[in-house]
């Protein structure tokens, strides 16, 4: 087992998660590959997010650009059966984005826990892009194997639980898994994320608690 961590230059656009694929290719079949959010879009989901709740309408400019960034990955590189496979994931998630920066707009106010929410949008949609270009991948959502407090923004890892979910859920699986860095979630299901160096941290993580030969 080894765990691979690819930042957001590394997923940055079709041609990049091409060569990510490249690599795990000649590697070892078991494989847990963390990935970041795609190169600049946590930088704008804040800006969206900090946008909207200045109550200013430049926030559906900004989000925009972020869903057709998303959809240009998605039509150059996959084949037309995982566009399909993948479509109604990703607009889903586009939809719930569009819903809660309309609510800060109406609200203008962003709590840390509106942040992430916001901020958890990149690595969720970037882990489920690059699955479906992987022939047979499994996409796990960290969110429900990396339990944390409820500091958001910052939240703090439940060690005991989390070592349990990931041996639970990851441990009997083969070939190549994806899941998504930076994220987790409170033990209601509230979505968190780990700070600055997130995704590292959950390759780390997953490391540790699966015994990992490699990371």
């Amino acid at each position: 087992m080894k765990v691979l961590k690819f930042g957001g230059s590394s997923v940055g656009d079709a041609g990049r998660i091409r060569i990510v694929k490249k690599i795990t290719e000649s590697g070892p079949q078991q494989i847990v590959i963390v990935v970041s959010a795609f190169k600049g879009v946590t930088d704008s989901l804040k800006l969206a997010g900090e946008t909207a709740a200045r109550h200013d309408l430049q926030y559906k400019e900004l989000l925009s650009e972020i869903i057709n960034k998303h959809r240009t990955v998605c039509d150059e590189r996959l084949t037309s059966a995982a566009l399909e496979n993948v479509r109604d994931e990703t607009e889903r998630i586009f939809t719930e984005l569009s819903e809660t920066l309309n609510g800060l707009y109406l609200l203008r106010e962003l709590s840390n826990y509106s942040l992430d929410k916001i901020l958890s949008t990149g690595e969720r949609l970037s882990s489920i892009i690059t699955s479906a270009y992987f022939e047979k991948s499994i996409h796990i959502d960290a969110r429900e194997i990396i339990k944390t407090d409820n500091n958001y923004g910052n939240a703090n890892v439940d060690f005991d639980l989390t070592d349990s979910l990931i041996k639970k859920k990851l441990n009997r699986l083969k070939g190549i898994v994806i899941v998504p860095g930076f994220i987790a979630g409170t033990k209601n299901n509230e979505t968190t994320t780990m700070g600055r160096g997130g995704s590292d941290y959950t390759a780390a993580i997953i490391a540790a608690a699966l015994n990992a030969e490699a990371l």
